[in-house]
């Protein structure tokens, strides 16, 4: 199993925001980018008076991205319940969970892939559709793997996980059906694929996940194991309401 969690909180000695800001091609009213680089600036200048450790702020085409702190969690929890069955676990966390994981060579080797980060969809234009992997100065990719760039990798995966937002979304095209993440990581090789249809908290998904794997290699199948997780959350008080469990859904062959 591979698991990547940028989780978008680190020192302020990382230094990538500024070069990304236009990545995605957006072009954002001069008001607008004025604001945000206020924010920003009030945002670390807070951080120098309170904490060592900040979210990354705009990454991208001015825009904040917040940290997802339970994402560290969920994929140290998932890798322990693989190593405890004697299975290999290979977790990246921070600026370690880079583009280039993804792009190596041995990525064929991998059963499951698990990927805890942010995603977003391009429903006018779906090849600019991606998720958000770590910003790294020092790195020659830019930390965005873009859904072309998806259909490029060599996969050989029984399932992967897109613990994100949003990410069974994508265009709808007359003959063609949903053109977005899911048919590109198809096209790659995954034979099965987690993903969801709205914006999920990062908490309560990191509980979902964590249940589902638990349930998945305790013995089930992919989709009973994904029905148990459900279920369970939807009989405890507090995330009971559908919004928590219910956009996440397995496609598979």
């Amino acid at each position: 199993m591979l698991a990547l969690a940028p989780v978008f909180a680190d020192t302020l000695s990382n230094t990538t925001a500024a070069r990304n800001r236009s990545v995605l091609g957006y072009h954002q009213p001069t008001s607008v980018i004025n604001t945000i680089n206020a924010l920003d600036k009030t945002r670390m200048d807070q951080a120098k008076t309170t904490t060592p450790e900040v979210s990354r702020g705009w990454l991208l085409n001015g825009q904040y991205v917040s940290p997802l702190l339970a994402s560290k969690r969920e994929v140290e929890t998932i890798a322990q319940l693989f190593r405890q069955r004697q299975n290999a676990a290979k977790v990246y966390l921070y600026d370690q969970a880079r583009e280039e994981q993804l792009k190596a060579g041995d990525i064929t080797h991998y059963n499951y892939l698990h990927l805890a980060t942010h995603g977003f969809v391009n429903e006018s234009y779906p090849e600019l559709s991606g998720l958000i992997l770590a910003q790294d100065s020092t790195s020659k990719e830019d930390g965005i793997l873009y859904m072309g760039e998806i259909y490029n990798l060599r996969l050989n995966a029984d399932l992967v996980t897109l613990s994100a937002c949003e990410t069974g979304l994508g265009k709808l095209a007359n003959g063609e059906g949903v053109i977005g993440l899911t048919r590109a990581l198809m096209y790659a090789g995954a034979r099965n694929i987690v993903v969801s249809f709205w914006k999920v908290p990062d908490n309560s998904t990191a509980d979902l996940m964590e249940d589902f794997y638990t349930a998945l290699i305790s013995g089930e199948d992919k989709a009973q194991a994904l029905q148990t997780a459900k279920r369970k959350m939807a009989r405890a008080d507090k995330y009971k309401h559908p919004f928590y469990w219910a956009p996440f859904v397995l496609v598979g062959k």
